[in-house]
């Protein structure tokens, strides 16, 4: 008995607008059937690049933010949608990517690991290329080290080196201007 099909009719968040560049689930000329996963029954993936999947403009600035989506079994006929905080309602998938906005530079999703002995890898998006300063500073707001690192529009992972003692530190990012900051816990 093979899997019945699941489709994805779906778009993305561009700089913050939800639901641009749409693809329906009877596209012809994108893929829109997930694969049924052989091992595990009931679980089902697609595989795609969102810039290339959505055409989306690049060059005009567009960064995707979010990927919305509902699935269906084919047709309308069988939708799977989300459901609200009460249970009730049904809501589209929307899922944030790195929380970049129309008007964020750059947004650093994550550092890990976090605690950390002291090697960590920062995770952040940029619109644009450029340099990114990081400034380690303890719970007394001390710099206690600080360094820079070039990065690429896109997604980005920088890697350090936390030479500091055990404790509880903050980790600035700055970007042209715009400023992140994580939690980091350092123990040796």
């Amino acid at each position: 008995m093979s899997a019945p099909e699941v489709r994805i009719h779906s778009g993305v968040g561009i700089n913050g607008n939800n639901w641009n560049n749409v693809v329906a689930f009877d596209d012809t000329t994108r893929n829109t059937v997930l694969t049924a996963d052989t091992n595990n029954a009931g679980v089902y993936f697609i595989t795609l690049v969102p810039n290339d999947y959505y055409n989306v403009n690049t060059s005009a600035g567009d960064v995707v933010t979010a990927l919305c989506m509902v699935f269906n079994g084919g047709s309308w006929t069988y939708e799977a949608k989300d459901v609200d905080a009460t249970g009730a309602a049904c809501q589209d998938f929307i899922i944030p990517l790195f929380g970049i906005g129309m008007n964020e530079i750059f947004a650093v999703n994550s550092v890990y690991p976090n605690p950390t002995s002291g090697a960590i890898s920062l995770e952040l998006m940029s619109k644009k290329a450029g340099v990114a300063g990081i400034n380690v500073v303890n719970i007394l707001g001390q710099s206690v080290m600080s360094f820079e690192r070039a990065v690429e529009a896109g997604v980005n992972t920088l890697n350090a080196d936390l030479n500091v003692a055990n404790g509880t530190y903050f980790v600035e990012v700055t970007v042209d201007g715009a400023k992140s900051v994580k939690r980091v816990v350092v123990n040796h």
